[in-house]
């Protein structure tokens, strides 16, 4: 991407919220959903609400840097308040060229 004047410009940061509460059957193709799309400038913040099953463990099989996993202790409103913002949860995928 050319900026002004020639320079080159970063292209923008995209960040993919997820937020998960036992989601273990999801986490995995959530994350390659993400992995999959061809815009390369992105992280992917997994916000965990105290699973109690082994989401945590799955996502930290994900070796990517773009990937941070924050696993807080159980709150069920977290969930509740990012999926009335974002309206991505971990059982939705996105696709590589969507629009």
């Amino acid at each position: 991407m050319d900026g002004e004047g020639g320079r080159k410009l970063k292209t923008p940061l995209v960040t993919v919220l997820t937020t998960t509460y036992n989601h273990s059957k999801f986490i995995a193709d959530c994350i390659k959903s993400v992995l999959a799309q061809t815009y390369d400038n992105w992280e992917q913040v997994i916000v965990d609400d105290g699973s109690t099953d082994n989401t945590g463990e799955i996502v930290k099989e994900f070796e990517d840097e773009r990937i941070v996993y924050v696993a807080r202790a159980l709150d069920r409103s977290v969930n509740r308040r990012w999926t009335a913002v974002f309206f991505r949860q971990t059982s939705e995928l996105l696709f590589p060229r969507a629009r």
